[in-house]
C-alpha cells in the first residue's frame, strides 16, 4: 500500500467543505485563532446547510466568548422552524459546546436531537449526542452503537463508526479494510488512531491494524500538508514515539511557522470562557440588590457577547425588583453591546414601549433596534413561509410598527403593519393597524380596522382600551347612526369559549415546587396558610417570561393580604448548592441608599418534573391551586400577562367577603 498516493487532496475532492472544516480545526488547534475564526465564519456563510461548517463556526465563536450570541441566534432560528433538523442540530451544538459539565441543558440537547433520525443530519445529531454524553454522564455507549450502525451503511459519518469499533476494544477481521479507507479519505483524523494502542484493545486484527496505521502516520509525517503532519505529531506524542515526534515537529515548523506545536487542543476543550460562570453565579444570590451588587463588581469589556450577557442578567434582576426604568436601561446596554443579537433588540424595544414616557433618545435608538430585527428576515416571501414562520415575521413587523407609532412616525409604519396583518391576521394586529391609520389621519380606514378588531375576541386588554377610546373619538365624523350599535357590539364582554384544561379539578401532586416557603420564626404565630397558591413556570430563554414575571409580582403584592402565594418555577436553570448558606442582607447604614424592593415571588427550580405534572407544553404556564381542597382550580397555558384571566380566577376562588373588602 503506497499511502502517499492516497493522502492528498484528490482523496477529499468529494467534500471540499469538509476539508476546509478540517483545516479550520487545525488552525485553532495550533493557536492560529484569528485565521480559524475568519475561515469558520466564511465557511458558515458559504455553506449554510453544512452542519460540519456550522459546528466549527459555533465552536470558534464560543472560544472567542460569543457563545451566548450564537445560542440566541440559533434559538431564534429554531423558533422560526422548530421541526427543521439542521436547525435543531445546530442549536444542540451551541448548547453542547458552551457547557462543560452536566446541567439542565443536557435534557434539552437530548430532546433536540431525538427527532432527527434521517440522512446526514442524523449523523451530526449523533455527533452532538456523543459530545453531550461525554460532558453530562461520561458514558457514550448509545451514541457509539449508533455510529457503528451508520458505519455499516457506509454513508456520511461512516468514519466515526470505524472509531466507535476501535473504542469498543475488540478488533475484528474486517477492520483493516475499513482503516485503509479511513486513512485514505480522512487522514486529518490520524491523531485519533492512538485508540488502537489502548491497553484494553484485543482481537485478531489488532497487529495488522496497528501496522498499517503506523505506516499511515509515517507517511503523513513526511508529507507536505501541515495539517497531516500535525495529526501525525499529536499521535506520536501520545504514543511516546520521541524521535518520530521530534522529526514531525521540525517538519511542521518549516511548513507552518505560525503553528504553536505544544497546545494539544481538542474539541473537548471548547467551552465558554470562565467569565460566563462568574456572571451566572450572581443569579444564585437571594435578593435583587445582592444580585446587582455581584454583577456590578464584575469587570467586562464594554461591548461584545459577554458584556451583553452581563447586562441581560442585570435586566432580569431589575425586572424581578419591579424597576422597569432600570430594566429598560440594562436592556438598552445589552443591545448596544451586541447589536446583532435579535433577542436583545426585541427586549430593548418591548421594555421601552412599556415605559410611561420613553425619552426621544431612547425612541430613536429603539427604532434602530426594531429595524435590525426586521432586516434579519431579509425579503419576506409569504408563499415560502409556513404558519409558524408567518407568525414570527409578523410579530417582528408589528414590534417595529409599535416603535414607529411611539416615535410619532405612523406613516412609515403602515406598510410594515399591513404586511404583518396579511402574514398573520389577528385582532391585535388590526388594533395596531387602526391606531396607525388614525395617527396618520386616515379616520375612515381606521374605524373599519378598529371595529373589525374589537368585535373579535382578543387578549390584548391594553389594546382594547386604546382601541375603544380611539373609536369613540372618531365616532363624531363617521356613520353617526350606525356607530352606537357597533360600539355596543365591541364593548360587550366576550364569551368564554376556551375549554377547561384537563388538570382542572385534579389533585395536586406532592412536589416541593408547589409548596410555599414556611414563615420565619418571628412570623409563624401570625401567619396563616395560604388560601390559594399560584404556580408559574418560566424560563430565561422564553421571551414572554419576563413580562409574565413582572405582572405576577404585581399580582403577588395585591393579593398577598388575601391569602395568595405566588411561586415562580424556573424550568431553565438548576438550583445552587449554596442557597441554604446565604445570609439575610443587613439593613443599610445611615447615609446609604435604601435597597431595591425585593420581589414577592417565591422562586423555585422544578425543571422537567413540574412541566410534566402541569402537562405544560407552553411557557409561561400558570396554575391556580385551591389549597383547602388540594386541587387545581384553573390552568392558563400559556399565560398572557396582558389579560385579567388570572385575577378573575383568584377572585372567584377567594371568599366573597374578602373580595368585597378589597374592592372597598
Amino acid at each position: 500500500m503506497v499511502w502517499m498516493a492516497l493522502i492528498g487532496a484528490s482523496a477529499w475532492a468529494d467534500d471540499d467543505a469538509q476539508l476546509d472544516v478540517a483545516r479550520g480545526w487545525y488552525l485553532w488547534r495550533t493557536g492560529q485563532d484569528e485565521r480559524a475564526v475568519s475561515l469558520a465564519r466564511e465557511l458558515a456563510d458559504t455553506n449554510p446547510d453544512h452542519l460540519g461548517a456550522q459546528q466549527l463556526h459555533i465552536a470558534m465563536e464560543v472560544v472567542q466568548g460569543n457563545g451566548a450570541s450564537m445560542e440566541a441566534a440559533y434559538r431564534d432560528a429554531w423558533g422560526m422552524a422548530p421541526s427543521d433538523p439542521e436547525t435543531r442540530v445546530a442549536l444542540a451544538f451551541a448548547l453542547v459546546l458552551r457547557n462543560d459539565s452536566a446541567g439542565s441543558w443536557c435534557e434539552e440537547v437530548a430532546t433536540l436531537v431525538a427527532s432527527v433520525t434521517d440522512g446526514e443530519p442524523h449523523y451530526w445529531a449523533t455527533v452532538a449526542e456523543r459530545l453531550k454524553d461525554e460532558r453530562c454522564t461520561g458514558q457514550t455507549d448509545h451514541a457509539d452503537a449508533e455510529l457503528r450502525r451508520i458505519a455499516k451503511e457506509g454513508g456520511v459519518g461512516w468514519a466515526d463508526g470505524v472509531f466507535a469499533k476501535i473504542n469498543a476494544g475488540y478488533l475484528k477481521q474486517d477492520l483493516p479494510e475499513d482503516l485503509e479507507r479511513l486513512w485514505a479519505e480522512a487522514p486529518h483524523r490520524l491523531d485519533e488512531s492512538v485508540a488502537l494502542w489502548a491497553d484494553h484493545v484485543a482481537g485478531p486484527a489488532r497487529a495488522r491494524s496497528r501496522n498499517l496505521t503506523m505506516r499511515a502516520l509515517d507517511d503523513a509525517a513526511e508529507g507536505s500538508d501541515a495539517m497531516l503532519v500535525h495529526a501525525a505529531l499529536q499521535a506520536f506524542r501520545q504514543l511516546d514515539k520521541g524521535s518520530k515526534a521530534d522529526k514531525a515537529a521540525e517538519r511542521l515548523s518549516r511548513l507552518d511557522p505560525d503553528a504553536k506545536l505544544d497546545l494539544g487542543r481538542q474539541v473537548a476543550d471548547v467551552q465558554d470562557p470562565p467569565i460566563y460562570d462568574t456572571i451566572d453565579a450572581c443569579s444564585t444570590e437571594l435578593t435583587a440588590e445582592r444580585i446587582l451588587s455581584c454583577l456590578d463588581a464584575i469587570d467586562v469589556p464594554d461591548d461584545g457577547s459577554v458584556a451583553a450577557h452581563l447586562q441581560a442578567r442585570r435586566r432580569e434582576a431589575f425586572v424581578a425588583a419591579s424597576d422597569p426604568e432600570s430594566a429598560q436601561q440594562a436592556a438598552r446596554l445589552a443591545w448596544l453591546a451586541d447589536p446583532a443579537n435579535r433577542y436583545n433588540a426585541r427586549q430593548f424595544a418591548r421594555m421601552t414601549l412599556a415605559l410611561d414616557a420613553p425619552s426621544p433618545e431612547d425612541l430613536t435608538e429603539v427604532v434602530e433596534a426594531a429595524q435590525t430585527v426586521v432586516d434579519r428576515h431579509g425579503v419576506v416571501d409569504a408563499e415560502a413561509l409556513d404558519e409558524r414562520q408567518r407568525r414570527w415575521v409578523a410579530r417582528d413587523l408589528q414590534l417595529k410598527s409599535k416603535v414607529l407609532l411611539a416615535a410619532g412616525r405612523a406613516e412609515e409604519a403602515l406598510d410594515g403593519q399591513l404586511q404583518a396583518l396579511q402574514l398573520h391576521p389577528t385582532p391585535t394586529r388590526r388594533l395596531v393597524f387602526g391606531q396607525l391609520l388614525a395617527e396618520a389621519e386616515r379616520d375612515d380606514d381606521a374605524v373599519l380596522q378598529l371595529v373589525v378588531a374589537l368585535a373579535a375576541e382578543t387578549e390584548d386588554t391594553a389594546g382594547i382600551r386604546v382601541g375603544r377610546e380611539l373609536l369613540t373619538e372618531l365616532n363624531a365624523g363617521w356613520h353617526p347612526e350606525g356607530m352606537p350599535g357597533m360600539l355596543r357590539e365591541v364593548a360587550r364582554a366576550p364569551e368564554d369559549r376556551v375549554p377547561a384544561h384537563p388538570l382542572v379539578g385534579r389533585r395536586v401532586p406532592d412536589l416541593d415546587a408547589f409548596t410555599p416557603d414556611p414563615p420565619s420564626d418571628d412570623e409563624a404565630e401570625e401567619a396563616e396558610a395560604p388560601l390559594a397558591v399560584v404556580v408559574a413556570t418560566w424560563a430565561p430563554f422564553e421571551p414572554g417570561s419576563e413580562a409574565a414575571l413582572e405582572r405576577l409580582n404585581g399580582i403577588a403584592r395585591r393579593y398577598a393580604s388575601r391569602g395568595v402565594a405566588v411561586l415562580a418555577v424556573d424550568v431553565g436553570l438548576a438550583p445552587s448548592d449554596d442557597d441554604d448558606d446565604e445570609e439575610t442582607p443587613a439593613p443599610p447604614s445611615e447615609g446609604e441608599a435604601e435597597p431595591v424592593e425585593p420581589s414577592l415571588l417565591q422562586h423555585r427550580f422544578g425543571g422537567a418534573s413540574v412541566m410534566r405534572e402541569l402537562r405544560a407544553v407552553a411557557l409561561p404556564t400558570v396554575a391556580v391551586i385551591d389549597t383547602r381542597r388540594g386541587r387545581f382550580r384553573s390552568v392558563l397555558a400559556p399565560y398572557h400577562p396582558s389579560t385579567l384571566t388570572l385575577e378573575e380566577a383568584l377572585d372567584e376562588l377567594l371568599p366573597e367577603e374578602e373580595a368585597s373588602e378589597e374592592e372597598d
